[in-house]
This record gives C-alpha cells, structure tokens and sequence, in this order.
C-alpha cells in the first residue's frame, strides 16, 4: 500500500516538475515579446525624432534655402552636370575639355565638403539614428534566437508527458498485476531514467 502511496507522489512531483518547465518557456516567451517590442517601440521613437530632423534639412536645402545653400546646391547640380558632359564626350570620342573644367571633380568634392559641414548635426542625427537601428535590430536579433532553446525545452515537455503516458497506460492496462510495490517501483525508475 505504500508503494502506491509513494507511486501517487511521484506523479505529483512529476507533474509540477512538467508545469514548472512549461511556465517556464512562458517566461521565456514573455521575455522575447517584451525584448522585441521595446526594441520596436524604441525605433518608432527613434524614427519620429529623425523624421522631424529628415524633414527640416529637406526644408533648409531645397524648399527653403538660405543663399548659401542655393549656391552649394547649384553649384553641385553644375560640376555633376560637367563630370556628365565630359564623360559623354569622352564616350564620343570627342575632346574631352569641351566646356568642362579639368578640376571639375576637385570642384564637386570641395563643394561637397562644404555642403556636408554645413549640415554636420544633421548627419549626426542621422548617424545617430543608424546606431540606434543597429543596436535595435542586434537585440531583437539576439532576443529571437531564444526560439531554439524554446524549441528544445517544449521538445523535453512533450517527450516527458508521453513517457508519462506509457507508464500510466503499462500500469492501467492490467491494473490488478501491475499495481504491486516492486513493479510500481520499477515504473517510477525507468520513468525517471526515460525524463
């Protein structure tokens, strides 16, 4: 009789082992969901502030520039049409110093230097938000890769119950002949041994 005792036990201490295990992969998958969705919602943030940022240096160089500007864009917009020029006639077979400047590339790099320090905190900004997107996507990267270990553990839980199965339907089969100490002892171990 004691041997059923102890055999009830058991199947309550393996149960609440199972459900430890599944409420386990729950907090995991809680933990993902909420690693991802911070991740997102840091993003979205990020992308809002930088939006705002995006649109005023869209706003300050070609909606509404100031002279200066103009003068870099226009600038730029001719030595880029004159490296065009020069490489058509190139193409052609032509003089390739037919109205171009042989320092045109020189030009456009100096006005490009220009043009960029004069929306330096823009480009920080921009920098800034590529940093944080890398940083983001590396953190939903890393928190998604817990799928395997999640995997693995619901593979053990299921593997258990079913060797769980086993046991009880060996021992409910022939009730009467199976339900005595020492094959109930021998069930509990290969139970045990099987987990």
């Amino acid at each position: 009789m004691q041997t059923r005792q102890d055999f009830i036990a058991f199947l309550g201490q393996y149960t609440g082992l199972l459900e430890r295990q599944i409420l386990g992969v729950r907090q995991t998958l809680l933990e993902t969901v909420d690693e991802v969705m911070r991740c997102v919602d840091e993003i979205s943030t990020s992308a809002a502030t930088n939006s705002s940022a995006a649109e005023q240096a869209l706003e300050a160089t070609y909606l509404h520039p100031d002279a200066e500007t103009r003068i870099l864009v226009e600038g730029m917009q001719d030595a880029v049409t004159a490296i065009f020029d020069q490489a058509q006639q190139e193409l052609r077979g032509g003089d390739s110093n037919v109205n171009t400047d042989n320092n045109a590339d020189v030009i456009l790099h100096n006005r490009l230097n220009r043009f960029t320090a004069k929306f330096a905190d823009g480009n920080a900004k921009f920098q800034e938000f590529d940093d944080t997107l890398k940083t983001s996507l590396m953190s939903i990267m890393g928190a998604l890769s817990s799928e395997d270990v999640i995997a693995q553990r619901i593979q053990n839980i299921i593997l258990s119950i079913k060797g769980l199965q086993a046991s009880l339907s060996y021992v409910l089969i022939d009730f009467k002949s199976r339900c005595d100490g020492s094959e109930l002892e021998r069930v509990m171990s290969d139970l045990k041994a099987y987990t």
